[in-house]
């Protein structure tokens, strides 16, 4: 039907939608560098010890530093640079000097045959992007994953490098959850000028833009813990030019909010303990953007508005009250001074 519109909970790392364990893969035809008709030219940045500042790079692993070491495979031997968990290394650069169109492609490497369930991710942008996206690693434990990242226009950009951030999912969930970052090569495929054409009008096109992506407004804070503007606006950069052309934002629930109100309240505002670590980022990340008078709700509207989609205002009905051990995390002022106008089961709840 023209009409036809699909709800669904996303999480983007390797370009797939995962839905309740079932993956729908919308960039699929890019996954095959062969795709392109000009595969072969494909220009191969094998040596990422060129990213700068070099100041960032160690050839042992320490703290706030990229490992680069040297590697091999059966078709070339290169350099990569590599990040543990907790290495907190520093945003790099790589330049390109290349001008035009490209398909993008990152090799991301194994994580090592003894890091069991450990998952290489690492966040991307070119210069002029508004924020970072996440790409990961989806193969085996030694081996190489190519992953496609973006079509762009290249001149004047270069490749930005860093670690995904999920401090709180990491400290939350603890390992093996936590996410290493081993960069291998990157891949530029020089584009014709019909396939540039091709990806303008998808782009430009609004006709298949009829999914809607929901976004509760806690979790990936809880996550994630943005204290500046363009780690927020992370949480949405994934969805530009795809086919998600409507948003509900949620303001986490009820009368918890998150941004300053005389009227509700900011869940942990509070309390200085807290149920689980994620939570006391949720808090102080709110914290911190209201003390620089940044509303999330008005940063999601204008990232919706940037794409080009439409963005509801949602409200999850049910998050005024919650028991122990979250009985004074998730409460809100106004419920605590109105017993009078609460409803009770039939069992006394």
């Amino acid at each position: 039907p023209s009409e036809l519109w699909v709800t669904i909970a996303t999480r983007f790392a390797t370009g797939e939608l995962r839905v309740d364990g079932l993956s729908i893969v919308p960039l699929e035809s890019y996954r095959d560098i062969s795709r392109w008709a000009r595969a072969r030219d494909a220009i191969r940045i094998d040596d990422m010890s060129r990213v700068q500042p070099a100041t960032a790079l160690s050839d042992v692993r320490k703290r706030s530093k990229w490992k680069a070491f040297d590697y091999e495979t059966q078709e070339f031997v290169g350099k990569c640079i590599a990040a543990l968990p907790n290495t907190h290394s520093p945003e790099v650069t790589l330049s390109f000097g290349q001008k035009g169109w490209h398909a993008v492609y990152v090799g991301l490497g194994g994580v090592g045959r003894f890091a069991f369930g450990q998952e290489n991710c690492v966040r991307l942008k070119l210069t002029g992007d508004r924020a970072f996206v996440p790409r990961a690693y989806s193969a085996g434990h030694d081996d190489i994953d190519e992953v496609f990242f973006k079509c762009a226009d290249l001149t004047g950009k270069d490749l930005h490098i860093a670690q995904c951030r999920f401090q709180g999912f990491a400290d939350y969930r603890q390992a093996p959850i936590r996410r290493p970052c081993v960069v291998m090569y990157v891949k530029l495929v020089p584009l014709t000028d019909g396939e540039v054409a091709q990806a303008q009008r998808d782009r430009s096109q609004r006709d298949t833009k009829r999914l809607v992506a929901t976004f509760d407004g806690f979790s990936w804070i809880h996550e994630n813990y943005p204290t500046t503007e363009e780690e927020f606006l992370e949480y949405f950069e994934a969805f530009r030019h795809t086919d998600f052309g409507t948003w509900y934002w949620q303001i986490s629930g009820a009368d918890l909010v998150n941004y300053p109100s005389q009227i509700g309240t900011i869940p942990g505002e509070h309390v200085d303990d807290f149920p689980r670590k994620g939570d006391e980022y949720f808090t102080r990340s709110v914290q911190a953007f209201n003390a620089k008078e940044i509303d999330f709700t008005k940063l999601a509207v204008q990232a919706a508005r940037d794409m080009d989609a439409k963005i509801h205002i949602a409200i999850r009905p049910a998050a005024w009250q919650a028991p122990p051990q979250f009985e004074d995390y998730f409460t809100s002022d106004f419920y605590r001074a109105h017993p009078e106008w609460r409803c009770y089961d039939r069992d006394g709840t």
